[in-house]
């Protein structure tokens, strides 16, 4: 299982990904071979039987942040591309030099993004 968990990570994450996560959380592939039943087994099943459509989309008021890590693979941009075009008051974030790991590789950057967002949007606000 190890092996496959790794293979997984390095697809959705870059080849870099181990070296990332472990400097952030030193056990990170052994909780990720730990809870891997879990994933496989519900939240992946879970998440592939879900849809969300562009109607879906223009249903949400709430302004979004759309964060994407610059280097991430060309299936998570195009997905991104098709959330700005689809929800009404969305915005892009994409931090330079990271994956679809922006949060291991990017925290800072992250947190200010979320933190400027938040001021510009606070929640309740269009209540």
């Amino acid at each position: 299982m190890p092996g496959a968990i790794d293979t997984w990570l390095r697809g959705v994450c870059g080849p870099g990904c181990r070296a990332d996560l472990e400097r952030a959380v030193p056990t990170a592939l052994d909780d990720a071979v730990a809870a891997a039943d879990v994933y496989v087994g519900r939240e992946l099943p879970a998440v592939q039987a879900r849809s969300f459509t562009e109607e879906d989309a223009h249903r949400v008021t709430q302004p979004a942040l759309a964060v994407l890590g610059e280097e991430s693979a060309a299936v998570f941009r195009d997905r991104r591309e098709l959330l700005l075009a689809w929800l009404p008051d969305a915005e892009p974030f994409d931090p330079p030099g990271a994956n679809h790991l922006l949060h291991v590789q990017r925290p800072r950057e992250l947190a200010r993004a979320l933190a400027d967002f938040f001021a510009r949007h606070p929640v309740g606000a269009a209540a």
